[in-house]
């Protein structure tokens, strides 16, 4: 037997049992066997000497050379991106563990990305922005992470004038807009096509649905104002210019009498307007207040001489119960004539504003208009005169006296049922040129 070694004989003990050979290698995960059959020592390489039963570092082998070599760990990865890939130590197997952390792209209006343990990240779904509320604008804000419902009125616009202005309300919706036009003034009635508020009856101040006196002493009070929207004026300014002024007074009367409704303008006289403010000197003081033909005027005076100078205004063939309004500032060198009286024609005499500066040669404001009670001119009139000033002729010599357009409010005549003034551009601002004699001459010279 090879295992138990090789038998020895002793001379005096006889056969000696032999000594075994030696089985281990070194290496302690071999199994080490004596194989009788061949005679040789085997090491067997046993694997499961190596095993330290963790699962997830791998299988430990055994090297008949090396001994226990450390096992491979098993593959973590699924090629899924998005799961958490673990090894069980407890189930000896590999988790996927879905984590939608992993797909979240930082932003909220995109929705939430989740994972799938297939088909790896899924986009999110948006969060809904509508909160049934039609007139809000649904909006995401990705700054703060929240959606957002702005009111927005011009989405409740249905764009009608009339039924005022609707507004969005962040819960209750489309909210309906009132009357723009309402108000204490019955005469007030809103026109949709135009989108404006259209006063009926102007001039109708205490809305009694007739253009009367009181109307009449209403507007005197406005006049020469400023009227700012919403003024308790406001209903005296007919042509909307913001000032009480002769156009205002023409349109008031053309509706002076008449029951509402009444919009003041009448018709534009035919044929057209040809307006004329001339100048008329003269040593009278007092004459007609109508003429068929613009008087003559006197071209010298003398110093010292107390003389007047007459403002006649003319509408053409135009009769002049047309004429509303006129005015006109007078114009002269103030180192040659002194101005110092104004008298005014009994038919122009309301809404007198002038004002004489004669230090600085001027007289502004001549002029003024007709009551509502005024009588007709005679038929054959075509000139009226509408104011005169009284002057001293102060130094000798040729000097000029002119007309030109009125100062505010005036702006030069104002014509019955219309809404507006002459435009002062086409209006004839008359002159008048004086010889100024050191005495006075004869009677006969007067008038050349």
């Amino acid at each position: 037997l090879f295992c138990n070694g090789a038998e020895t004989c002793d001379a005096l003990l006889d056969c000696q049992a032999g000594t075994p050979p030696a089985l281990t290698d070194g290496v302690i995960c071999t199994d080490d066997t004596c194989d009788e059959l061949l005679d040789v020592i085997v090491h067997t390489a046993n694997n499961a000497n190596c095993d330290d039963t963790l699962f997830c570092n791998g299988a430990e082998t055994c090297d008949a050379l090396l001994d226990c070599q450390a096992g491979t760990a098993p593959t973590l990865t699924d090629a899924v991106a998005c799961t958490d890939d673990t090894c069980d130590e407890l189930l000896d197997v590999i988790v996927h563990t879905v984590n939608n952390a992993n797909c979240d792209d930082t932003l909220f209006c995109n929705g939430a990305e989740t994972c799938d343990a297939l088909l790896d990240c899924q986009a999110g779904t948006p969060p809904t922005l509508t909160d049934a509320v039609a007139c809000t604008d649904d909006t995401c804000d990705e700054l703060l992470d929240v959606i957002v419902h702005t009111v927005n009125n011009a989405n409740c616009n249905d764009t009608l004038f009339c039924n005022g202005t609707e507004t969005c309300d962040a819960l209750l919706d489309c909210q309906a807009g009132t009357n723009p036009c309402a108000g204490p003034n019955p005469n007030i009635v809103c026109n949709d096509v135009a989108d404006t508020c259209d006063n009926t009856c102007l001039f109708d101040c205490n809305f009694n649905a007739l253009t009367d006196t009181a109307d009449f002493g209403y507007f005197l009070s406005c006049f020469a104002t400023v009227i700012n929207p919403a003024s308790p004026c406001e209903c005296a300014d007919y042509n909307g210019n913001g000032l009480g002024d002769t156009g205002d007074f023409g349109g008031l009367l053309g509706c002076f009498g008449r029951v509402c409704p009444c919009s003041g303008a009448g018709p534009m006289p035919e044929p057209a307007l040809d307006v004329q403010l001339r100048l008329v000197v003269s040593r009278d003081s007092v004459g007609a207040d109508f003429a068929a033909v613009l008087p003559q005027t006197d071209r010298t005076v003398s110093v010292g001489d107390a003389f007047y100078v007459q403002v006649w205004a003319t509408l053409g063939s135009v009769p002049l119960d047309n004429l509303a309004c006129a005015a006109a500032d007078l114009n002269f060198h103030h180192r040659t004539l002194l101005a110092t009286d104004v008298l005014h024609a009994d038919s122009y005499t309301l809404l007198d504003l002038t004002t004489v500066h004669a230090a600085r040669g001027v007289v502004h404001n001549m002029g003024g208009c007709v009551g509502p009670d005024q009588p007709s001119t005679p038929a054959r009139a075509r000139w009226a005169r509408i104011a005169t000033v009284q002057m001293i002729a102060a130094a000798s010599g040729e000097t000029m006296l002119q007309l030109s357009p009125a100062s505010s409010p005036f702006t030069g005549v104002g014509i019955v049922g219309q809404n507006e003034n002459v435009d002062p551009s086409t209006v004839l601002f008359g002159g008048a040129k004086l010889e100024i004699l050191r005495s006075r001459p004869l009677a006969n010279d007067l008038r050349r």
